[in-house]
């Protein structure tokens, strides 16, 4: 810990209209220490897991109890994630169909262009996380930064980035609010080439049959790219995403 630090997970909610839902963090532990909550967010949920990560229990519970306690009366709703195992219950796909909720989860290795808070959103959160940890050690010299000190710093990133200007750009830039498929380049969708190694003569074979002159050993690992999307108001459009942030570290 003195060394490597612990994470703590973020998992963040947005619409297209700019609105967010209060995040929930996660801490790794049993039970949750009071002291560990000061200067969130308002409106937090705040939760405790072996790992520090999400479990199926920890979602449901914030799909029930606290996603739907700020939905829009307006249905349906959209509601856009990634396919991880915690994500999709028996429990939540009943309670989905009877508030009329649309579960949208994403194919693998689509996030990156399909995810508006992972295209947008939190890159730049975890950028602005960083600033605040090196500010703090900048003002408190020879202090450890604890997981006591998180809500701070992240609350601190968190007013910066989730912003509503920030939440419509993230939708408008994965093309889903305005609704705009052929936005998105063709080259998004097209497999990547295999690479093989290059001869002795700095030669560089392709699958496909061309020859390329390289300087050095070439591998691709780009992703094909399918995306499935879905059209409504754009109040109803929620894209929920988590991360995982350092929350103990000599350098954060």
């Amino acid at each position: 810990m003195e060394k490597r630090g612990e994470n703590v997970t973020a998992v963040v909610c947005a619409s297209a209209s700019g609105v967010y839902i209060p995040p929930m963090i996660i801490f790794k532990g049993q039970r949750l220490n009071k002291g560990l909550v000061a200067n969130a967010p308002s409106g937090t949920l705040f939760a405790t897991s072996k790992s520090s990560f999400i479990e199926k229990e920890l979602f449901e519970h914030w799909f029930e109890h606290h996603f739907m306690k700020y939905l829009p009366s307006l249905r349906p709703v959209l509601l856009i994630m990634d396919e991880h195992s915690s994500h999709i219950s028996l429990g939540i796909l009943k309670l989905a169909k009877e508030t009329e909720i649309e579960i949208l989860c994403l194919s693998p290795h689509t996030t990156s262009e399909l995810q508006p808070l992972d295209k947008c959103l939190f890159k730049p959160l975890k950028t602005e996380y960083n600033k605040a940890c090196m500010q703090f050690m900048k003002e408190n010299p020879g202090q450890v930064i604890t997981r006591y000190d998180f809500c701070g710093l992240f609350s601190t990133a968190y007013r910066k980035v989730c912003t509503m200007g920030n939440a419509a750009s993230a939708f408008r830039s994965t093309r889903i609010f305005p609704f705009n498929p052929p936005a998105i380049s063709d080259e998004i969708f097209v497999p990547s080439t295999v690479s093989k190694l290059p001869d002795a003569g700095g030669d560089h074979h392709t699958d496909n049959g061309t020859t390329e002159k390289t300087d050095a050993n070439v591998q691709s690992d780009g992703d094909i790219h399918v995306p499935e999307i879905m059209y409504v108001h754009k109040e109803n459009v929620q894209s929920t995403s988590n991360g995982a942030f350092p929350a103990a570290s000599k350098d954060c």
